[in-house]
């Protein structure tokens, strides 16, 4: 399954595969301010999964979740140093995207998670946006 089956099955408003460091490898369904805004909340949400990795001894981090009253906001990782974040609206339940995230991660994991840095930049792929 592709990022963009995944957006479209799973009902979401927006996709990105990106590097811990921000660079943007995929996008479906995004503004150009996205490509930003959307790796460096991530970063925060995912520093705050390391803090609690380290202190409270919970395992790795697999995904952060985060509802607000009018949507989602999701983070798997693909690897150590790639992940999805998606981002979903008010009427998405989290169980209906973390299914088809689910679905969708073997070949997610694939496309960018094993080979993350061979995998090309955003600019150099032609990727969709919205």
């Amino acid at each position: 399954m592709s990022l963009a089956d995944f957006v479209q099955e799973s009902r979401t408003l927006k996709a990105v595969v990106a590097r811990a460091d921000g660079t943007v490898l995929d996008a479906v369904g995004v503004r150009p301010g996205d490509r930003e805004v959307l790796p460096k909340a991530a970063s925060i949400a995912l520093r705050l999964g390391k803090v609690l990795e380290q202190y409270e001894g919970v395992g790795s981090f697999s995904t952060v979740w985060i509802q607000f009253d009018e949507g989602l906001f999701l983070i798997q990782g693909l690897s150590d140093r790639v992940f999805l974040i998606a981002l979903a609206g008010p009427k998405v339940s989290v169980g209906m995207v973390r299914h088809h995230m689910n679905r969708a991660l073997p070949d997610l994991v694939r496309e960018y998670g094993e080979r993350q840095d061979e995998v090309a930049p955003l600019e150099g792929k032609g990727a969709s946006g919205g």
